[in-house]
């Protein structure tokens, strides 16, 4: 985390999903309340002004209950972002995902899921944006929300069209892997992140 703001990185992004043990287990993707505390922990530590957290709704064994849970338990951590993203069972792409058909939860089970999530979310001030997107007020996607931004892959612009610093690569963090860049990075993003060697496990996507 050190590392990506000497970088000038300015917001990072865990991809939660979601807290509950037992939906963790079904999707193979344990992540913690106490894992995720510590690495929003870090980001302020070392200066990183915006923090988000990627849920995903509909994801096996879920409850309307049980996703309340989770999203009363990212509010403790006050993120600046969250999105709410709708799972997608595509099995006939992820076949790991036919195993795990008869833990989905209903339609109509899974449709109450991101309406309490809406409801919950700017009851206590967080601006939706977008869809599945919400902001705390102070967040410079709040704004943008109010004028123009762009979607790109599991997030949205804030600066205007055009601008060069849009061009940037995000990460993802993990905790139990580490991925070292050997190559420079291309040349719409050396500007941004040089040679890329994270000491924090991390995937970058470019």
């Amino acid at each position: 985390m050190a590392q990506f703001a000497a970088l000038g990185f300015d917001r990072v992004c865990l991809g939660v999903q979601d807290f509950q043990e037992a939906t963790g287990r079904a999707v193979n993707r344990l992540q913690s309340y106490e894992q995720t505390k510590s690495a929003v922990a870090w980001a302020r530590e070392f200066g990183i002004p915006s923090v988000g957290i990627d849920l995903i709704y509909g994801l096996p064994l879920q409850t309307r209950a049980s996703f309340a849970r989770t999203i009363d338990d990212v509010l403790r951590l006050r993120p600046e972002r969250i999105a709410v993203y709708s799972y997608a069972h595509v099995p006939w792409v992820n076949h790991a995902q036919r195993t795990c058909e008869q833990l989905l939860p209903g339609r109509v089970e899974k449709f109450g899921m991101i309406i309490d999530a809406i409801g919950t979310l700017t009851a206590v001030g967080y601006v939706q944006v977008g869809i599945d997107h919400f902001a705390a007020r102070h967040d410079a996607l709040a704004a943008a929300g109010q004028g123009e931004s762009d979607a790109y892959l599991h997030g949205l612009f804030t600066s205007p069209r055009g601008c060069p610093h849009r061009r940037r690569c995000k990460c993802h963090f993990h905790f139990l892997r580490c991925l070292r860049r050997e190559t420079p990075l291309p040349a719409q993003t050396r500007d941004a992140a040089r040679w890329f060697r994270p000491t924090s496990s991390a995937r970058v996507l470019l």
